[in-house]
């Protein structure tokens, strides 16, 4: 569990209600004596402020560790019933040990008024809903703020994604073999060349206009992975495979756009691709995760030009949307990443156009 820690703006609003509280217990209390006698002013309102910062210590590390267990805005309810209800046992236990240490030690003759007891249990209650009201705002003012913050971070990663992406699949090298690849396919088979020209816009269709969305289910991602693969088939033929098996109950899971691209990309980059050793490659949903796999036969480093982007910002992305960390394994054999599968609720619909 983290310690609370409070800003300037945080600490000044703490100090000022729990000033005036600590004001307003010692009058009931004592009644007009507490004005009229400084030296008992002094020593119960410094004894209740000490009292008093020990239970709102409490009170704010209970704050604390409820928004770490329910941080989400549509969790909203549920933070208010549990924090309000523990507020007020904190503040009802405050108000007795105030009273009665007051009563057991004999400070100026003071003895427990039950009505007096109750009015100030009372108070306290008004004031723990002040405290939630005022400081439930400071946090959802700052969730608001780091949200934005997050989203346009995402937007951005999701932007060089795109780029990326976009200037891998414009580049002069790989529109070279696209081109050559239908070159061949008009002249041999008209109609497999009519589909790959159909797959290819579909490839950059899906690039200028997934920056629009944060996520894609894996149904819409895998759509747009055939039509790409389809492009490698027809130049590597035999020398490259892709096998997909997803759970009946994972293609509305949610993805970063791109993600499967980018983790072909990186496996087609750096392995020799032959008919006799094909690269086969693996999309499987399991236990959660989306895992990419394929077989090791890696290409020599002279022949590589990487940038190493491609799996940091897969990694910043879900660190962005504050998902568990991408699993990345490699045993010599296989270089498999594992993906953590976000579920298609309402408080991740991202879209950026908003």
């Amino acid at each position: 569990m983290r310690y609370f820690k409070l800003n300037r703006k945080e600490q000044f609003t703490n100090m000022s209600l729990l000033s005036l509280l600590v004001y307003i217990v010692g009058y009931l209390q004592f009644d007009k004596e507490y004005l009229q006698d400084f030296n008992l002013f002094l020593t119960v309102y410094a004894c209740n402020f000490i009292i008093g910062n020990v239970f709102v210590a409490l009170l704010f590390q209970f704050m604390f560790y409820v928004r770490d267990r329910f941080p989400h805005y549509h969790q909203s309810l549920l933070r208010a019933c549990i924090l309000i209800s523990s507020y007020v046992v904190i503040t009802t236990v405050a108000m007795w040990a105030v009273f009665y240490t007051y009563e057991y030690t004999g400070v100026y003759g003071f003895t427990v008024d039950s009505t007096k007891l109750k009015w100030a249990m009372i108070i306290g209650i008004l004031f723990d809903v002040i405290y939630f009201v005022i400081f439930e705002s400071f946090y959802i003012e700052k969730r608001w703020g780091d949200d934005v913050r997050e989203k346009e971070a995402l937007r951005q990663a999701n932007l060089v994604s795109q780029f990326e992406s976009l200037k891998a699949q414009v580049n002069p090298h790989f529109l070279f073999n696209c081109l050559n690849s239908l070159s061949s396919l008009i002249a041999q088979n008209p109609n497999q060349a009519e589909d790959f020209v159909d797959e290819m816009s579909n490839v950059y269709r899906y690039l200028l206009r997934n920056n629009e969305q944060g996520l894609v289910t894996i149904e819409t991602e895998l759509q747009y992975i055939r039509s790409y693969f389809h492009l490698q088939k027809t130049r590597f033929g035999d020398a490259i495979s892709l096998e997909i098996d997803i759970e009946e109950n994972r293609w509305d899971s949610l993805i970063p756009p791109l993600t499967l691209q980018m983790l072909l990309e990186n496996a087609v980059k750096h392995n020799v691709l032959r008919k006799a050793s094909p690269l086969r490659i693996e999309i499987a949903s399991k236990e959660g995760h989306l895992t990419v796999r394929n077989n090791i036969q890696l290409k020599s480093k002279q022949y590589i030009i990487s940038t190493k982007i491609g799996l940091a910002n897969i990694a910043s992305k879900y660190k962005l949307l504050h998902q568990s960390d991408i699993l990345i394994q490699n045993d010599g054999k296989y270089f498999e990443v594992s993906l953590p599968l976000i579920e298609n609720t309402a408080h991740f619909s991202i879209d950026f156009k908003s």
